[in-house]
């Protein structure tokens, strides 16, 4: 028999993460984090009131790279961007480990939906010109920017003016179908307040094995037919 090394997927782990370092220099990330905080942010932040009273908000800096990092993934609805910013590490590093939850990301959308249209499509443009945007970016609907973009989008300042335009009614396509998303009953069922840790996601947790074990039975049955030739082969 053989003698395989013990395995435990439960275990928990402390590792040594810097989130800094998480973020490459020279990719889409790094350059969505540089140009963010470059920015002046006084035309969100002016919308704030809390100054005497009320709890702390979060930077406008970290909600915009946080959404915007998650359209670039496709991810179009405030709970699946709640749910990135727990789980994806490269979020989180854009996130600066803060968390916002669903109602705090679509009551930001809502509230400054012209000035991220205009900051969004001037980010993209600048991106576009580094060669960093791809066809496969952005697609919450199958709509895709071209793979040729950087061809496309090359040109003089009154040709990118006229294409940062254009970029314009592409990001508010996006934040249309953001707010479509959040005011839908049913994203309600997509997910309920994130749970951090496996143990209190029991239900969620069982109900997805449940539906596993119900369409693997083919895999199983492939699996050990597969096993029981390959037996039979190695004892010839």
């Amino acid at each position: 028999m053989a003698n395989l090394k013990q395995t435990d997927a439960l275990q928990g782990l402390f590792l040594p993460v810097n989130l800094g370092e998480q973020l490459i220099i020279g990719t889409f990330e790094w350059t969505l984090n540089y140009l963010i905080d470059k920015l002046d942010m006084s035309i969100f932040e002016r919308k704030y009131t809390n100054d005497k009273c009320g709890a702390a908000a979060y930077p406008p800096k970290i909600m915009l790279k946080l959404i915007f990092f998650c359209y670039s993934k496709g991810i179009i609805s405030s709970r699946k961007i709640e749910r990135t910013a727990v789980e994806n590490i490269t979020a989180k590093a854009l996130a600066e480990n803060m968390e916002p939850d669903h109602d705090t990301i679509a009551s930001f959308i809502s509230t400054n939906s012209e000035a991220v249209k205009d900051l969004f499509s001037q980010i993209l443009l600048q991106c576009n010109e580094l060669k960093l945007i791809t066809g496969e970016m952005f697609s919450p609907d199958g709509c895709k920017l071209p793979s040729n973009a950087s061809k496309e989008w090359s040109g003089t300042i009154a040709e990118l003016t006229k294409k940062r335009d254009k970029l314009k009614k592409y990001i508010s396509r996006l934040i249309t179908i953001h707010q479509e998303l959040d005011k839908d009953p049913r994203a309600k069922k997509i997910q309920k307040r994130y749970k951090k840790t496996m143990g209190d996601d029991k239900e969620r947790r069982e109900k997805s094995i449940k539906k596993m074990e119900k369409n693997s039975g083919s895999l199983i049955i492939f699996w050990k037919k597969r096993n029981l030739v390959k037996g039979w082969q190695a004892k010839k």
